[in-house]
């Protein structure tokens, strides 16, 4: 901890005051660091993910002065042989927690997120992280059909996605969006890509909630998909990216023995059957 709080000095921060885990995630834990000068996020990523670790804290450099408001990383640290990212605390709450809080405004919630993603899909991607990040199609093993297929209708032109976006990523003060969280999953590819992601997430990985819930996720779903064409326009050729969409759920999400949140058997099947659907849409 003695490099953690050499950082934090230097940063004008003081001392440290109280150290809180406030997130654990499959791939990282994030605690908030309470200190003297201000509020800070302390990002922990698993043993041997030094380049996850680097990649995103290059990522979130590239945002900072953009229209994205990713967190601001401080410094990339090694922690008793973990890979951390230090970085600034964003305020707010997520999009999730308030949607519950103010049901009524799902749509207008879903809009600000919609038109969050499309702003990120339309930033220029320097080439320093280009050359840092993945594609998309190496996401996850695909059959030679699929990737033919998806190889084809995919645009030339590359954006920065986060693979990732959905309410509990988005922060909001209750007026606006205050930060997108969580670039693990980013890389380099069709946009159309990343908007599948979330859709299947949205309608996917909503578990056995009431459905009331579902109700208002699907009014949130519809804002969402408002505030993105209010920016991008359609999108074309969407079963292809679809199906894969549901594949790399089924990747994040099914069942495993080291999984303690995995799918259950009928969300399992769920997501086939919508693998199935997309995939006959063009023939495969």
């Amino acid at each position: 901890m003695a490099q953690l709080r050499e950082v934090l000095r230097r940063l004008g921060a003081g001392e440290l005051r109280r150290a809180s885990l406030v997130r654990g995630g499959r791939h990282t834990q994030v605690l908030r660091l309470e200190c003297e000068g201000g509020t800070y996020g302390l990002r922990v990523f698993p043993p041997r993910q030094e380049e996850l670790a680097r990649r995103e804290y290059l990522v979130m450099r590239h945002l900072q002065g953009t229209r994205i408001p990713a967190p601001e990383p401080h410094a990339l640290l090694t922690l008793e042989g973990r890979a951390a990212i230090l970085m600034s605390w964003c305020p707010g709450r997520p999009m999730a927690t308030e949607l519950m809080r103010r049901p009524w405004r799902a749509c207008h919630l879903g809009a600000s997120m919609g038109r969050l993603q499309a702003e990120l899909h339309a930033l220029d991607v320097p080439p320093e992280l280009r050359s840092a990040l993945p594609s998309w199609l190496e996401a996850i093993p695909l059959d030679p059909e699929l990737r033919c297929l998806l190889e084809r209708v995919s645009l030339g032109r590359e954006s920065l996605l986060h693979l990732d976006v959905h309410p509990f990523n988005v922060m909001t003060d209750g007026g606006r969006v205050t930060g997108l969280l969580d670039w693990a999953n980013a890389r380099l590819g069709d946009p159309r890509a990343d908007w599948a992601r979330t859709l299947s997430i949205l309608r996917l990985d909503v578990g056995s909630r009431p459905w009331i819930v579902v109700a208002l996720v699907r009014l949130f779903e519809l804002g969402w998909r408002w505030g993105y064409r209010s920016r991008r326009g359609r999108l074309a050729h969407m079963p292809a990216f679809l199906a894969w969409a549901g594949e790399l759920l089924l990747r994040d999400r099914g069942p495993r023995p080291d999984r303690q949140d995995s799918l259950s058997p009928a969300e399992v099947a769920r997501v086939r059957r919508w693998i199935s659907t997309w995939r006959r849409r063009v023939g495969l």
